[in-house]
């Protein structure tokens, strides 16, 4: 009896515990470029990026939306939250690209493919 009680108690507490840790989506990252692992608009209406560029030296963003290209910024190669844009228009849908490169001195850089994602502003 003792036994059983102990078990359905942990089995309860296990469900609680569980039941409060905030669930979040798995980004599927390719191995070969860095990794846009969240998009989102902040509460002040900016465009924020969260990338894995962990194994870059730099990682080159860059964004654009429907009727506007937007410019291209580099960031030191690592795990990052960047602020791509500072106003963004609600129904707008931006679009956040990112590239990895290694510098080679004396050569040019070696650089991946592009990371793409997409949000619509609310």
């Amino acid at each position: 009896m003792t036994v059983q009680k102990v078990g359905v108690a942990a089995i309860a507490i296990s469900l609680c515990l569980l039941s409060s840790v905030p669930s979040r989506a798995q980004v599927a990252c390719a191995y070969d470029r860095p990794c846009i692992t969240e998009l989102f608009i902040s509460k002040s209406n900016q465009l924020v990026a969260r990338i894995d560029g962990s194994d870059w030296d730099v990682i080159n963003v860059r964004w654009s939306r429907p009727g506007r290209q937007g410019n291209q910024t580099e960031h030191p190669g690592r795990n990052a939250a960047i602020v791509v844009f500072n106003s963004t228009t609600p129904g707008v849908t931006y679009t956040v690209v990112a590239q990895g490169c290694r510098k080679r001195p004396l050569q040019s850089s070696r650089c991946s493919e592009w990371d793409s994602s997409s949000i619509k502003a609310y």
